[in-house]
């Protein structure tokens, strides 16, 4: 038979057992909760993560179609800028043709007074 004594021990001895045993489920219950506030972090963040993802994806959408409107525009620019020079050597074409024409028909308004002037000076 046990003594009081020993009773005393085995009783101390089962307190601080079962005092480290509340303490082991407290350090176990604050572990769980600081592990579903991590789960509820890392879901956060993961779906921060897939809409900064779905953002990328739709700004390279946009880069794409305005590289292609772009690209469109350089081309009818340069359409545009090759009718222009066609334009302006058809009008150099143009202007050059109206000038001989007309220094043709000043030449020809020369000649056409100069006899006069001389028949007019010969019968003098």
């Amino acid at each position: 038979m046990l003594t009081t004594q020993e009773n005393n021990e085995n009783y101390n001895y089962l307190q601080l057992h079962l005092a480290s045993h509340n303490v082991s489920v407290v350090c176990f219950a604050v572990a769980i909760v600081e592990l579903e506030q991590s789960k509820d972090e890392l879901q956060t963040v993961k779906h921060r993560a897939d809409e900064l993802d779905k953002t990328c994806r739709n700004a390279e959408a946009e880069k794409e179609t305005l590289k292609s409107t772009v690209e469109a525009m350089e081309r009818a620019l340069e359409q545009k800028e090759t009718k222009i020079e066609r334009s302006l050597r058809d009008m150099v074409s143009l202007k050059e043709d109206m000038d001989r024409r007309l220094f043709d028909k000043d030449e020809e308004l020369q000649n056409m007074r100069y006899p006069k002037d001389w028949q007019c000076a010969s019968l003098l």
